[in-house]
């Protein structure tokens, strides 16, 4: 397969994909084209290159994430795309966000070490609606009493954020305060000294705007 053409499947590949695939997935649908599996790899490292090159003054970016690679639109026309599908986004308590951030940059952490931090209680469904979402999953046992269960970030937290590791996540103290968790704005509560007792957790009126999977950009 000559290289123009090789760089044409692959663009069709990514565009076609509706999630982040790997570049070993790319070369395992291409493997049958070319006389070794080096040879395969070599050229489409080279169409990703070459694509990446033709897509710098588009309205598209090729994204390097935790799962793979996407082919998306470029943040500066996001809105004209939300304006074309005109939907209402999810919409989620300011409770789910900061457990969210919790995870993210405390991570493994209890429930428990949670409410420990935000100082009420983590309600059951705020935990399975993350876990649903797929942004956090369970990733052992802590040894202590009771064998509480840590959780942790996902591969599919980090594609939605546009991240390809969670070492890119920005500096705790530069988003707190802020409330937009469409770009990647964490609000947190600082530790207290004294953590007060645990309350009921109490309904939040903030609701929060997300924008789905393949929306974000940057």
């Amino acid at each position: 397969m000559d290289p123009q053409r090789t760089s044409n499947v692959v663009q069709a590949i990514l565009f076609s994909a509706d999630e982040p695939i790997s570049v070993s997935d790319i070369v395992n649908l291409l493997r049958d084209e070319f006389d070794t599996e080096e040879a395969c790899a070599k050229a489409v490292q080279d169409a990703l290159v070459d694509l990446d090159r033709k897509l710098e003054d588009s309205s598209f970016e090729l994204r390097h994430l935790a799962s793979g690679i996407r082919l998306q639109i470029r943040e500066a026309y996001v809105p004209w795309i939300n304006q074309l599908w005109q939907r209402s986004p999810p919409k989620y308590s300011r409770a789910l966000l900061e457990t969210l951030a919790m995870i993210a940059y405390k991570q493994p952490v209890t429930r428990g070490d949670i409410e420990q931090i935000r100082g009420v209680q983590v309600r059951t469904t705020t935990i399975r609606t993350l876990m649903d979402r797929g942004w956090i999953r369970e990733v052992g046992k802590r040894q202590s009493p009771g064998y509480p269960t840590l959780y942790g970030t996902t591969d599919t937290f980090l594609d939605y954020f546009n991240l390809q590791s969670i070492e890119e996540l920005p500096p705790l103290s530069e988003i707190e305060g802020l409330t937009d968790i469409d770009e990647l704005q964490f609000k947190t509560d600082k530790q207290p000294e004294h953590p007060p007792d645990r309350q009921p957790e109490q309904p939040d009126s903030l609701e929060l705007e997300m924008l789905e999977p393949g929306e974000q950009t940057s």
